[in-house]
């Protein structure tokens, strides 16, 4: 702190605060107080979700040092997901290592396993041989 020539005094300054009452929380058809921790997660896993959407085809990426976290998330979604109301297939449609954890190289590599997993080559919906008669 001498080099910067700077100095830290002992003595704190002390303010009085007031504290918030807890929250109501309300999911759905469900509502219960929240905890001084704000943890909730529990409770929101149990309810149904206001507007469920399938989830179909999903992929998990992971760099290699998190592949038991990737593996654990799948289960855990297969665990939770029905309760909410969401559908969720079995297995993700790919789960890819990815790796370089490199932000520019994993967002390439995110981008060509998407496309590899996901993209379906639409028909030649602008192919017009078959309007040309022979």
């Amino acid at each position: 702190m001498r080099l910067w020539k700077s100095l830290i005094f002992v003595c704190l300054v002390q303010t009085e605060g007031r504290q918030l009452p807890l929250e109501k929380i309300i999911l759905g058809s469900t509502s219960f107080q929240s905890s001084p921790q704000a943890d909730w997660g529990q409770q929101a896993v149990k309810e149904q979700v206001i507007t469920p959407v399938p989830l179909r085809n999903w992929m998990v990426l992971y760099v290699n040092r998190d592949k038991s976290k990737a593996l654990d998330f799948v289960t855990m979604m297969n665990k939770v997901t029905p309760a909410m109301g969401i559908e969720v297939s079995v297995q993700p449609s790919a789960t890819s290592k990815v790796i370089k954890s490199h932000l520019a190289m994993f967002l390439l590599q995110v981008k060509f396993k998407f496309r590899l997993n996901f993209f379906q080559p639409r028909s030649n919906c602008f192919n017009l041989g078959h309007f040309v008669s022979t």
